[in-house]
């Protein structure tokens, strides 16, 4: 018995080709997408998310006045009436307590609401030349992998076009 995908003309058997084709690379890029997020939560800005946005905001600012406190702090260490204060010595391990455990909660968060799907979505819109916004590359990596994939994408639809007028027009001729 032949196998049903060899036994289509050669016109549907290019197009079953290209989508799957068109499929592998959605797939592949929005794996390594997912990937590079991982390895590195800034690479993406995600619109719907403002929330989490707001609360890295406030995290880099605590960060940004705890560094200004132990600048503060280690000048008053070098002052010999300041050697006695501990209250100062003793905001700083507090502070940075606090600041790990919010990184830690707001890692987790994102962990739990973005999947590899999410990224796939966002490779499929890409490659469609979509590009709706609500997820945006925010590191030069992405951007070189989303111009890549875009190129890509292009390339493809070429290939699908002259694949299928070829396909098309050996059926033409096998009319004849």
């Amino acid at each position: 018995m032949i196998d049903p995908i060899f036994a289509m003309n050669p016109l549907r058997r290019k197009l079953l080709w290209v989508l799957v084709s068109y499929c592998l690379v959605v797939f592949c890029f929005g794996v390594v997408y997912w990937l590079a997020w991982r390895s590195q939560p800034t690479a993406f800005v995600f619109a719907g998310s403002l929330p989490v946005h707001q609360r890295i905001e406030t995290l880099e600012g605590r960060i940004d006045r705890l560094e200004q406190n132990i600048a503060a702090d280690r000048l008053l260490e070098e002052a010999p009436a300041a050697a006695s204060d501990s209250a100062a010595q003793a905001r700083i391990p507090a502070e940075l307590d606090s600041l790990v455990s919010q990184a830690r909660e707001l890692t987790q968060e994102l962990a739990s609401v973005l999947t590899p799907l999410d990224f796939i979505y966002f490779s499929l819109i890409t490659m469609s030349t979509l590009g709706y916004g609500d997820i945006l590359p925010n590191s030069v990596f992405v951007r070189g992998l989303v111009i890549l994939q875009v190129l890509t994408g292009m390339f493809l639809v070429v290939v699908v076009v002259n694949e299928v007028l070829l396909a098309y027009k050996q059926i033409e001729e096998s009319r004849k």
